[in-house]
């Protein structure tokens, strides 16, 4: 497991401000969320999920999730992980407080005995945008 990189607290604004300049060259960026029976999983979809831009936001996204943890927890502890969890809360982040996940209808898992389980699934689009968003109503929140 790599050793995430601490750095000083970044101010949401300035967040925002880096996620407002990705969020142009990446309008095809989604994030896609299934959640239920099959497990959680949330993952980046879209063209050019290869490109420094997309890196970029990954990086970002990383960035956001720790700060947000920093936000919510007592600040002058040591938050541990690697980028690919500091990632991962800040996905949960948009999933759950963005209000701009397009939910599509529930599905269900049946098991040999026809016991059914939800399976919901939805996306999120224009990523970059929405987090940048996010980035301006957790900076007002603190105010």
């Amino acid at each position: 497991m790599d050793q995430w990189y601490s750095p000083p607290m970044v101010d949401w604004l300035e967040l925002e401000s880096r996620f407002r300049e990705l969020s142009e060259t990446l309008t095809h960026l989604r994030l896609d969320i299934q959640t239920g029976a099959a497990g959680e999983h949330r993952n980046l979809k879209g063209a050019r999920l290869r490109s420094p831009k997309t890196d970029e936001f990954r990086s970002l996204s990383a960035l956001a999730g720790k700060t947000l943890a920093r936000a919510i927890e007592d600040e002058s502890g040591e938050l541990e992980g690697d980028s690919d969890h500091w990632t991962e809360v800040w996905y949960i982040a948009i999933e759950k407080l963005s209000g701009q996940v397009k939910w599509r209808p529930t599905a269900f898992q049946v098991d040999d005995e026809g016991n059914r389980e939800p399976i919901h699934s939805g996306t999120v689009r224009n990523v970059a945008t929405v987090s940048a968003n996010l980035c301006l109503g957790l900076h007002r929140k603190n105010q």
